[in-house]
């Protein structure tokens, strides 16, 4: 009897080992996908900021303001002729 107990002992002691191993395998995974995923997300981030840096100066006042003097320059134009 005491050599199947031990038997026992050690076959659930295996399996207890082999459901923690696999755990941290699924945990890992999970933490993999996680950082796959923010990397995407920086990545999206920076095309986000470079495009709201592109609209500011779109509409920064300096731009704004040479627009109109081309566009008055070209009404000047116009009705000259």
């Amino acid at each position: 009897m005491p050599a199947r107990s031990e038997t026992a002992r050690t076959a659930r002691f295996r399996e207890s080992e082999i459901a923690r191993f696999l755990g941290r395998i699924d945990r890992g995974l999970e933490l993999y996908d996680a950082l796959a995923e923010e990397g995407s997300l920086a990545q999206e981030v920076t095309e986000l900021r470079n495009r709201e840096a592109a609209l500011a100066r779109k509409i920064s006042k300096a731009a704004v303001q040479e627009r109109q003097k081309r566009g008055s320059r070209r009404l000047r134009v116009l009705q000259v002729d």
